[in-house]
């Protein structure tokens, strides 16, 4: 998860997350610990936080020339904290996280633009990756994933046996699916409409092939052991 400490590159592009993934559950067990995890109002203050800290940096060194770092890790540590508001307005049914998480929704048609570079150009956002081919794009994926999560939220009662299997499967997808597209490209050249097609479509299944293989006898052996370790400790 942290190759870049030891001075490797990731094995798959899309593992750049994985560092970000880690700092929070670091982050999240600290929480835990002071039993603040499951506080509306302290994990709203540092979502809002974190979201703000990159935009903010980036305006006082435009305007200010102050040279502030611009950390592009905590703004996008701040939507995995927002999750968790969303948990605890939907499943814990917290008022508070509710507002919270409306008001985070709010702050981020200012704090995506600025970050990503849509109204003035932001070098930093181009060198550390955050914006891979313009601004316009990134402002797009964002409202996209914004998008899909309310459709899901709003035909969540639709949900089919197979979605509930890939929802189960989804990291072990995350994790392996480049593998599974670069494997089949071996074989068929996505060069042409039709051969693009057939790659396409035998990328996607065996990734679901792999991904449910990997949750059967690997993840779920993981999350085993972590609840028999959990309820040793007493947790649970």
């Amino acid at each position: 998860m942290v190759p870049k400490l030891f001075g490797f590159s990731e094995m798959s592009g899309v593992f750049w997350t994985l560092f970000i993934e880690i700092v929070f559950y670091g982050c999240c067990t600290a929480l835990f610990q002071f039993n603040f995890l499951d506080k509306p109002i302290v994990i709203a203050a540092i979502a809002l936080g974190l979201n703000l800290s990159t935009p903010l940096a980036i305006l006082l060194n435009k305007y200010f020339q102050l040279g502030i770092p611009v950390q592009f890790l905590l703004f996008h540590l701040s939507f995995l904290f927002a999750g968790n508001l969303l948990r605890l307005a939907f499943a814990e049914k917290a008022q508070a996280a509710m507002y919270a998480a409306a008001l985070f929704a709010l702050l981020n048609v200012l704090t995506v633009p600025v970050s990503s570079g849509i109204w003035f150009s932001v070098p930093e956002a181009v060198d550390k990756g955050f914006v891979m081919f313009n601004p316009e794009s990134v402002v797009c994926a964002y409202i996209l994933a914004a998008c899909v999560f309310m459709v899901a939220l709003h035909y969540k009662s639709a949900a089919s046996r197979f979605m509930v299997r890939m929802g189960e499967a989804s990291y072990s997808l995350y994790l392996l699916h480049m593998f599974c597209f670069v494997l089949v490209k071996q074989f068929v050249s996505p060069e042409t409409t039709v051969g693009f097609f057939v790659y396409f479509v035998a990328s996607i299944a065996l990734a679901i092939v792999v991904a449910r293989l990997s949750f059967r006898y690997i993840e779920f052996s993981g999350i085993e052991i972590g609840r028999k370790i959990t309820r040793s400790l007493g947790y649970a």
